[in-house]
């Protein structure tokens, strides 16, 4: 393959890249000064969604549990990232580097998987009058 053909492939991904975390970071950096407005948890609705203190420990638990995931992956993710950023600093090949970026979206998938089935399972521990209300929570705190 042509040298320079390489070279170029290199550079169009790192650019994707780089455009793709930027516009991950300002909407993330958007969405920052609402998300701070609204820290709010289940937790801080125990007493309306009428929570009895083996359901905060179950929740407790399975938050628990996600964040240990979560932390294994995000290691996993930077680990991959700076593989990548390697890979491209040394113009290897692309094969490597398109393995890498596949490596980093599964893990990032992975995250968002956890996140999902995390939810479930909290949503399973309430009652079906409870995972009502806090369904209209959470779709006020979205508004």
């Amino acid at each position: 393959m042509n040298q320079s053909f390489v070279k170029v492939t290199v550079v169009v991904i790192a650019v994707f890249l780089t455009v793709g975390f930027g516009v991950a970071f300002a909407q993330q950096a958007q969405e920052l000064p609402r998300q701070q407005a609204a820290v709010k948890t289940i937790f801080d609705y125990r007493a309306e969604l009428n929570l009895t203190d083996d359901q905060v420990k179950k929740i407790r638990e399975h938050l628990s549990t996600l964040e240990k995931e979560v932390r294994v992956l995000r290691a996993r993710l930077t680990i991959a990232d700076v593989d990548l950023q390697t890979l491209l600093e040394k113009d290897g090949d692309i094969n490597d580097i398109k393995k890498k970026v596949k490596e980093a979206f599964d893990i990032q998938a992975s995250i968002r998987i956890a996140d999902i089935e995390a939810s479930r399972k909290i949503n399973g521990v309430l009652k079906p009058e409870q995972l009502k209300k806090w369904k209209e929570i959470q779709a006020e705190a979205r508004r």
